[in-house]
């Protein structure tokens, strides 16, 4: 940012920015005044921020989970996945469908105790 000559004040020339220059006692220009857009923007900006560590910490722990699953379900019994999907009556369904809920279920307890 170019400073103009002779004068103790200026505005930035960055559109949008608004901020109020005052060149100081020491002889530096220094900002006296960020406009609300500005403050606006940088609070987003910190927001934003966040929210990437957020995602990148969260998608970290659902990939952990889902593979967890995944390598469970490969190991399911594939007998009651069979009576689950075939079976007629709605009581041997409910038998198999919690079989192998609960299965899956166990596969996360190493999860939990490792947190």
């Amino acid at each position: 940012m170019n400073f103009p000559e002779g004068q103790i004040r200026a505005k930035c020339p960055t559109i949008g920015c608004g901020a109020n220059w005052e060149l100081g006692p020491e002889g530096f220009w220094q900002v006296v005044h960020i406009s609300e857009d500005q403050q606006i923007r940088e609070a987003a900006k910190v927001m934003h921020e966040a929210i990437e560590f957020f995602k990148i910490a969260m998608e970290v722990a659902f990939n952990r989970v889902f593979n967890t699953l995944n390598v469970a379900a490969n190991e399911i019994n594939p007998k009651w996945f069979h009576y689950y999907q075939r079976s007629r009556k709605r009581r041997i369904r409910k038998k198999y469908e919690k079989l192998i809920r609960n299965y899956l279920a166990d596969s996360l307890h190493p999860l939990r105790k490792a947190n």
